[in-house]
C-alpha cells in the first residue's frame, strides 16, 4: 500500500515539468500555453525551426 500523500496524487491529472534553467522554464510555459493558442503555437513552432537551422549551422561549422 502507498502511503497517503502518494495515493492522492495517483489520480491528479496534473503533469509536472522539473527544470533546472530560467530559460526552459519560460520555453515549458509558452509550450503548455501554445496548446490552447493558435497563435502562440505559430510562434512557437517557429522558433523551434529558427533554433533547429542555428544549432545545424553551427555543427557544420564546428565539423570543417
Amino acid at each position: 500500500m502507498l502511503p497517503l500523500e502518494m495515493e492522492e496524487q495517483k489520480d491528479t491529472k496534473i503533469a509536472s515539468v522539473t527544470v533546472i534553467h530560467p530559460e526552459a522554464a519560460a520555453l515549458a510555459v509558452v509550450k503548455i500555453f501554445a496548446l490552447s493558442n493558435p497563435q502562440l503555437s505559430e510562434r512557437y513552432q517557429a522558433f523551434q525551426r529558427q533554433n533547429k537551422e542555428f544549432i545545424i549551422e553551427a555543427d557544420r561549422e564546428l565539423s570543417v
